[in-house]
């Protein structure tokens, strides 16, 4: 049986407009569980340390929406991308390093000012197919990708400078 999820506004900077997915059935989006699991402080995710790889996420989510998408290279992940970023454009920024961390959030970047967030987890291998908690995220953020795709080729969605029209719908 299909599933819906929707695109919603996640947060608008100057240079790129960011959008989550949530189910249906739920009041959380992809990327808000992600936040939540990695920076409340009664989680254990928490105490075992994670706070400064989120941290280091939503810096980038903050520099890449007020500078644009050209300022660093996503890390390919199949048809989706993952933060944090593997290599930086922009030389201000070293100070942010590429340091891997732990955690990757799925996101799925649209020229020219478009990125979709979806959610992540915890990479405790060198694959992500040996990452059990990371493993779910990837697949649906694939999935969620060819499905963009598929939308914006058939002209039931698309891109606006850095906002995003159309059908905000997706059956999986």
């Amino acid at each position: 049986m299909a599933k819906l999820f929707l695109i919603e506004e996640f947060k608008i900077y100057e240079r790129v407009g960011f959008y989550t997915i949530r189910d249906d059935n739920n009041q959380d989006s992809e990327t808000d569980n992600f936040i939540q699991r990695f920076f409340d402080k009664n989680h254990s995710n928490y105490q075992a340390g994670y706070y400064n790889d989120l941290t280091l996420i939503l810096t980038w989510i903050e520099q890449i929406g007020n500078r644009g998408l050209g300022i660093c290279s996503l890390r390919h992940e199949n048809v989706a991308k993952a933060l944090p970023p593997s290599q930086i454009s922009a030389k201000d920024l070293s100070y942010l390093g590429t340091r891997k961390g732990k955690l990757r959030l799925y996101c799925i970047p649209l020229p020219p000012g478009i990125m979709i967030l979806c959610g992540g987890g915890l990479k405790t291998s060198q694959k992500v197919q040996d990452s059990p908690d990371l493993l779910r995220h990837f697949r649906f953020a694939n999935k969620i990708a060819t499905e963009i795709t598929n939308s914006l080729v058939n002209g039931e969605l698309a891109v606006e400078d850095i906002k995003l029209k159309g059908n905000m719908e997706i059956w999986l």
